[in-house]
């Protein structure tokens, strides 16, 4: 005859064995999709360090290319400045001739204008 009491034992065993393996089961899993998302997140942020560094690398260049430009402006503004006395002045001086060519003084000026465009746009 079969001891009901001891099947019902063994079952309520069989099934307290099992559901101790299913959550221990799940605790690993669980672990692992955690160590999965660390290893993401360490990864995410490396990337986001070098765009970082990138753009730090990048925006120091553009100031240095702002500064270098402010100087070349500032310095190219003041040759203007006196390219165009200067030009003012020998109209005053000397007027255009009713053939209008320019004289020597005039070519002279516009050479230097010429001149300092160049040397600006070669960055000296």
């Amino acid at each position: 005859m079969i001891d009901y009491a001891r099947l019902a034992a063994a079952l309520v065993i069989a099934a307290a064995c099992f559901g101790t393996g299913w959550t221990i089961q799940g605790w690993h899993k669980d672990s692992d999709i955690a160590a999965l998302k660390l290893q993401q997140s360490n990864d995410r942020a490396t990337v986001a360090e070098k765009a970082l560094t990138e753009l730090q690398a990048g925006t120091k260049k553009m100031n240095e290319a702002a500064t270098e430009l402010t100087g070349i402006k500032l310095n190219l503004d003041g040759k203007l400045d006196k390219i165009g006395r200067d030009l003012k002045n020998a109209q005053a001086q000397k007027p255009l001739p009713a053939d209008c060519k320019p004289d020597d003084l005039r070519m002279l000026n516009l050479k230097a204008a010429i001149d300092a465009a160049n040397s600006a746009a070669a960055g000296r």
